[in-house]
């Protein structure tokens, strides 16, 4: 799924180098080790928003995801 996001949108999401049923290697994410605070939250949200405006003609996998079991659907 990182990798569709890289590939589909502007998220800013870590490279994936390996991914397999019990092990993903990615990108180090560089953090300052001070939390989740607003602005943070609020970044956050406005890039989720983006990502749900973009205009697609299905949304939805063909197979189960870690977020739930979503079928593709007509939009």
């Amino acid at each position: 799924m990182l990798g569709e996001l890289a590939r589909l949108s502007e998220l800013p999401v870590p490279r994936v180098h390996h991914a397999a049923r019990d092990l993903l290697v990615m990108d180090f994410i560089e953090n300052d080790a001070g939390g989740i605070g607003e602005s943070v939250e609020r970044h956050a949200g406005e890039l989720i928003a983006r990502l749900h405006g973009t205009p697609r003609e299905l949304f939805g996998y063909s197979r189960d995801t870690l977020i739930g079991p979503f079928r593709p659907a007509q939009s």
